[in-house]
């Protein structure tokens, strides 16, 4: 849980080498290093306060860097630094230690299957906070559905623009999902559609999906969810040289048609500077043959072979029957879906989608969490 309340009270301030340790009104003492204390500096001189960009530029910080005097002031934390005076004022807000949310410790199989969360597009675009839990659930879970919206045409790209802006691409700013005689897709077909995570023959991959259901097929069509950092952390723990090979090979995603011939290449397991799963990249309808050599080509095939029998392990899976108004709406970067067949001949089935960007996910509950005064969601 995020440790952040706008009441976070700062009691005293102690030297502690080349850091301040700070003393908290509920026990807590935490510690903060000088020089990222004067690179968070906000005061005029240092922060434009209407654009919010910095004057300060962090490599004119100087080497003998020293506090000259640090107290608590009214609740704030008052520095005067040497060499030149310089007095920065930071609130307490600003210093308490965080835990931040980001989906990792949230993740999931089939015991979701009851507990999707679900929202109302009515309430979300009218009321903050619901809007706030929406986008939580999408942060931390990676999947919501959104019920009651309106059965209009492009209405898919209204409710990107909830929070953010419909990341446009080579198929126009919304793409629809129908059985078509000529597909230049298989998502345009009724067949069974693989577990996928959709355009990693770009860069950078889309963030976010949302489907939006217009008409529902009699029988099948159910989406297919899993969750790629659960799978990817199952398989670290079982086979973690399997993993290592995945997350070090690059794979070769390419889609090619008509004027188009977009190719990218990702590994299936995307880690972040800090070793843990940022993102995975699985689609086979676009995977090339992986461009390695020597004994990389057969470890990645049974690297990759370990991997997608999770993925297609009921335990790591969940369905999802959309009903015309609900818009699925996942993280791209984290959950592989696909869909179940159906007959076209007897029922229409039709999807209109969009892309948007996580980066928008994440400012909006950021300004969220400061219109409300309520940081459970907030970072």
């Amino acid at each position: 849980m995020l440790w952040l309340a706008m009441d976070a009270k700062l009691l005293a301030v102690e030297p502690a080498g080349d850091r301040l340790r700070l003393r908290w009104a509920d026990g807590r003492a935490t510690e903060r290093h000088v020089v990222w204390l004067r690179d968070g500096c906000t005061c005029d001189a240092c922060v434009d306060g209407f654009s919010s960009q910095r004057h300060l530029n962090t490599a004119d910080i100087p080497d003998d860097l020293a506090v000259r005097s640090a107290k608590v002031e009214h609740g704030d934390l008052a520095i005067v630094w040497d060499p030149d005076g310089h007095e920065s004022r930071y609130a307490p807000q600003a210093l308490a230690p965080r835990e931040l949310p980001n989906g990792r410790s949230n993740l999931w199989g089939a015991d979701l299957r009851a507990r999707v969360p679900r929202a109302s597009f009515t309430e979300v675009s009218r009321d903050d906070r619901a809007l706030a839990r929406w986008l939580g659930d999408l942060r931390d879970l990676g999947v919501t559905v959104l019920g009651d919206t309106p059965n209009a045409d492009g209405q898919v790209e209204r409710v990107a623009e909830l929070y953010g802006y419909v990341h446009e691409g080579n198929d126009g700013r919304h793409f629809e999902v129908v059985s078509s005689s000529k597909p230049t897709n298989f998502a345009y077909t009724p067949k069974t559609l693989a577990l996928h995570t959709d355009r990693p023959f770009v860069d950078p991959v889309p963030g976010v999906q949302l489907l939006h259901c217009l008409a529902q097929s009699a029988e099948g069509g159910e989406n297919m969810l899993v969750d790629g950092f659960n799978v990817a952390e199952k398989l670290r723990r079982a086979d973690a040289p399997a993993f290592a090979t995945l997350a070090r090979i690059r794979a070769t995603f390419r889609n090619r048609y008509d004027q188009v011939d977009l190719m990218a290449r990702h590994p299936v397991i995307q880690l972040g500077h800090d070793g843990r799963v940022d993102a995975v990249h699985i689609n086979d309808r676009a995977m090339r043959p992986v461009e390695a050599e020597g004994a990389d080509v057969p470890a990645f095939y049974r690297a990759y072979r370990t991997f997608f029998a999770l993925v297609r392990d009921p335990a790591n899976q969940i369905t999802v029957k959309l009903r015309p108004g609900d818009v699925l709406v996942f993280d791209n970067r984290r959950v592989l879906h696909g869909r179940a067949g159906y007959d076209a001949s007897t029922s229409h089935r039709h999807l209109q989608g969009c892309y948007t960007d996580w980066c928008y996910v994440e400012s909006k509950l950021r300004m969220l969490a400061v219109e409300i005064g309520d940081w459970s969601n907030g970072r």
